[in-house]
This record gives C-alpha cells, sequence and structure tokens, in this order.
C-alpha cells in the first residue's frame, strides 16, 4: 500500500490498497500519466495505449441510483466492487462495447464517489473489462486486476 503519489511513481504501481486520493482528473493525468516534463502520455479520450483506456467514473449512490435509472443514465455498484454496472438508455451502448471488444480494450477505472462515506475526490479502482450487455441497456464491466503497472 502506499500513501503518497511519490510511493506510487517509485514502485511504478497504482493499487486499489493505496491510500491516495485525486481531486480532479488533470491530478491523476499529471502525476501518473505524464512524461517528466509534464507533458500528457495520454491520446484521444484518455487512452493509454492501444490495450489500456482510463475510465473516469462517477457513482451513482444507493439513494441517487433509481433516481439516475429513471433518467435513463447510471453508473453503480451491486454486491461488491468486482462489477461495474453501466446503465444507460441515452445513447446506443452496443456501439461503444463492440469497440471495446474488438480492440480488447481494458479500462484503468478511477472513481469519484457521489456520497459522505468517502473521501472526496477519485480513488483508482482497478483494471475492468467488458463482460456482458443486459436487455441492451446495462454493461456490465469485470475486474480484472486490483493494480496497474505504469510506464
Amino acid at each position: 500500500m502506499s500513501n503518497s503519489i511519490k510511493e506510487i511513481k517509485d514502485k511504478k504501481e497504482i493499487s486499489v490498497d493505496d491510500n491516495v486520493q485525486y481531486r480532479v482528473i488533470a491530478d491523476i493525468v499529471s502525476a501518473l500519466f505524464s512524461d517528466e516534463n509534464g507533458i500528457s502520455k495520454l491520446t484521444g479520450t484518455y487512452k493509454i495505449d492501444s490495450e489500456y483506456k482510463i475510465w473516469f467514473v462517477n457513482l451513482s449512490n444507493k439513494q441517487k441510483k433509481e433516481k439516475d435509472i429513471k433518467s435513463g443514465y447510471s453508473i453503480y455498484l451491486e454486491e461488491n466492487d468486482d462489477n461495474i454496472y453501466h446503465y444507460n438508455t441515452t445513447q446506443n451502448i452496443k456501439k461503444t462495447t463492440d469497440k471495446y471488444i474488438e480492440e480488447n480494450i481494458k479500462l484503468v477505472v478511477f472513481v469519484n464517489y457521489q456520497d459522505k462515506l468517502h473521501e472526496p475526490g477519485y480513488h483508482f479502482f482497478g483494471i475492468y473489462k467488458f463482460n456482458e450487455i443486459l436487455d441492451n441497456k446495462i454493461v456490465i464491466y469485470k475486474r480484472e486486476s486490483k493494480t496497474y503497472k505504469l510506464n
């Protein structure tokens, strides 16, 4: 477990067990995905390389989840943190998931909790990969790893 960004950079690995939170997305990009000159190594929409892409998630808390679902969009957890459920009736989710399947994309997930039980800011949540689509509106991503090796 690391307690600082320096410790994470020194071991060149980020873990769900790290006790580090990031205030905003820019803090994550500059701390973990930038070169020695502070220039982002990411391309396009937070793409790290041909295998990995970063996903910044604002989770719906339990109280807000049903309201979010009624509005057509919610990202939430169920029993544990091993699956992320992405409910979306506002756009064609099959198009996005087809691309993830075709390119075998893994998602480096940072979660921003929307509740008072957690420290504010983004936390590393693990490496997730597309698992399945339910009823053509819920995408389930399954955790593959609790760590990510930094370049």
